[in-house]
């Protein structure tokens, strides 16, 4: 579907981070069909939007938000026109894992401010697949619904917020640095528990049974 440090078709970095393109050029890309519907009883208008020639008049470069905005009526009581995005291409976590330019970034932005935390996307995916909440197959666009625990400061899950966090060597990164802190506090910690892991090595076959505590007499 995509390869190297390219996102996925329709799919922008956006301040280091993997973010839907906003454009009607986007929106071509990821094959999203946009249809809209007025709830109202005395209107009940319905439009679809051909992307591809809107690409053709020279609209292509213009945010979705701008061209839903001007499709909006004008009448005194507001719009009821609800709109339906319909992506085909939809990129899943088990499409970006295995890559060491990407992680995922998990915060909450209740009261609580607690810092966000960064890991790798394998090891969000063990930690989903281990809630039974998610897996390879989650849908980026849905990272956010497969965290299974609440939050451990403010005990809420309404506040969590995840995203995918993009590392492309061959552009600049924020603040003029050559290499993102979070890449830089990922690696020292994945370089970390390697050393543990080997200082460890896990003995061949079953675990050694625990004996019985004595009693002292």
């Amino acid at each position: 579907m995509f390869a190297g440090n390219r996102p996925p078709p329709g799919w922008i970095i956006d301040s280091g981070r993997l973010a839907e393109d906003p454009r009607v050029v986007g929106y071509i890309q990821r094959n999203c069909a946009v249809r809209g519907h007025c709830q109202q009883r005395e209107c009940k208008r319905s439009v679809y939007l051909a992307l591809d020639q809107m690409q053709k008049d020279g609209q292509g470069l213009l945010p979705m938000r701008q061209v839903l905005q001007t499709l909006r009526c004008n009448k005194l009581n507001g719009c009821a026109i609800s709109w339906m995005e319909e992506p085909s291409l939809r990129p899943t976590l088990g499409m970006i894992a295995h890559r060491d330019h990407i992680a995922i970034e998990i915060r909450c932005i209740g009261p609580c401010k607690s810092p966000a935390f960064v890991t790798t996307v394998a090891a969000f995916i063990a930690r989903v697949q281990a809630a039974k909440t998610g897996g390879p197959e989650t849908l980026i666009a849905q990272l956010t619904e497969a965290i299974p625990e609440p939050c451990a400061k403010c005990k809420d899950t309404r506040f969590w917020r995840a995203g995918v966090l993009w590392y492309d060597p061959t552009k600049n990164q924020p603040l003029g640095r050559k290499v993102p802190f979070w890449k830089e506090e990922l690696d020292h910690r994945l370089q970390e528990a390697r050393f543990r892991a080997a200082e460890t090595p896990m003995a061949p076959g079953p675990p050694p049974e625990r004996q019985p505590k004595r009693r002292r007499g």
